[in-house]
């Protein structure tokens, strides 16, 4: 899987209408773009963003726990893009709660250090709501199940 923050703090102008009512907008946004392959049993993913346009400055940061375990980190400040590899991160589990909603035990903080030989960061990250979201996956078409448990794909 492929992650890339494309655009962490764009200026944000337009309007979006819903029914009847129009919502005029004129702020700061977050568009992101994530690819790749992608396990069936829906990976659990983690993400928290800051930004501050004014002094040019994003954070983003992402985990994918379970059997894809997998972390992202990089930093903009001004002009300069920082990144760090999975390698270079270290996180530690703060506390947990049980999500009702899942019954899956989620972290309610993140302790994260990260060091790629030129900078070296160390940020909590205090979880303020978890929210979970159903990740619906398309298919071409119907697949049909044989008794030998073979998967085929018949057009409609």
């Amino acid at each position: 899987m492929k992650w890339l923050v494309y655009m962490p703090s764009a200026n944000v102008t337009g309007s979006i209408t819903i029914g009847n009512r129009t919502l005029n907008i004129d702020g700061i946004g977050y568009h992101d773009h994530f690819w790749g392959r992608f396990a069936l049993s829906d990976p659990q993913i983690t993400w928290a963003e800051a930004s501050e346009p004014g002094d040019g400055f994003s954070l983003s940061f992402g985990e994918i726990q379970g059997d894809l375990r997998n972390a992202f980190l990089g930093i903009k400040k001004a002009d300069k893009t920082i990144k760090f590899s999975t390698k270079q991160i270290k996180l530690n589990y703060a506390n947990f709660v049980l999500d009702n909603a899942t019954a899956v035990m989620q972290p309610t903080g993140y302790n994260v250090s990260a060091e790629n030989g030129e900078y070296i960061l160390d940020l909590t990250v205090t979880v303020q709501k978890s929210v979970p979201m159903m990740v619906i996956i398309p298919l071409r078409c119907p697949v049909v199940w044989t008794s030998s448990s073979t998967r085929y794909c018949r057009e409609s």
